[in-house]
């Protein structure tokens, strides 16, 4: 990165690449976020970049006293399953989703990992696409799986979740789509519906909505009672 945009990367909603056909998405929130909590701890956050080579970042924290604090090793943890992971497997089977193959359009490594694993825990078959692209030609190509629902990330590189929606119905798929979005401002749920979205959830995701939205959407399919609008 130039000196510039190193000035500006940890500003709100603000990327080192502004332009419109970047190859990675996002909200330019991540730095934003990483400066105000390293401010709250105490500490800071520092950038040094040189163009097409690379950047180091450098955070300092203030942990106060800490030669009486306690430091833990793997022995001071239980090897049993979390509660909150084993429950997920314990579901009610009406509130499971066994079986049902789910396409899970995210660009993101983590959150494909995080939200497969849910989603899997709760019986589900899982396939990714790492942008709209890829889903569009996947969902529409001859030996594409019968897909219950797709997940959707709304923000991605190369075609972005409102667009593939907004592609997907014109081809006629007529499947839910559940869109997955960090915008949670007045109007982004709308927006979603308006691209032939069918339900709208928010991230950091809450797994048992989640979930629970899969379950609502699948049956509303099945049952012939799922509001398909076409994209304005």
């Amino acid at each position: 990165m130039t000196p510039a945009q190193c000035n500006n990367i940890f500003d709100a909603f603000t990327q080192a690449d502004s332009s419109t056909s970047r190859r990675f998405g996002g909200t330019g929130l991540g730095l934003n976020i990483s400066a105000s909590l390293a401010q709250m701890l105490g500490g800071t956050i520092r950038v040094y970049s040189k163009p097409e080579s690379g950047s180091r970042f450098i955070l300092t924290i203030d942990p106060g006293f800490i030669s009486e604090t306690k430091f833990v090793d793997s022995n001071d943890f239980k090897e049993s399953e979390p509660e909150a992971i084993q429950s997920a497997s314990l579901m009610p089977a009406e509130r499971r989703l066994d079986g049902k193959q789910i396409l899970l359009v995210e660009d993101g490594p983590d959150n494909q990992k995080l939200i497969s694993f849910h989603l899997r825990k709760a019986g589900a078959v899982v396939d990714f696409a790492n942008n709209g692209q890829i889903a569009l030609d996947q969902i529409t190509a001859e030996d594409s799986p019968n897909y219950d629902l797709v997940i959707m990330d709304m923000q991605m590189p190369v075609l972005d979740g409102y667009n593939t929606t907004a592609a997907l119905r014109k081809n006629g798929f007529t499947a839910p789509i559940i869109a997955l979005t960090a915008h949670a401002m007045q109007g982004d749920r709308q927006k979603c519906l308006d691209a032939g979205c069918t339900a709208y959830q928010t991230k950091p995701i809450d797994k048992i909505l989640l979930i629970a939205e899969c379950v609502d959407q699948i049956m509303k399919s099945q049952q012939g009672d799922l509001p398909i609008r076409d994209a304005a």
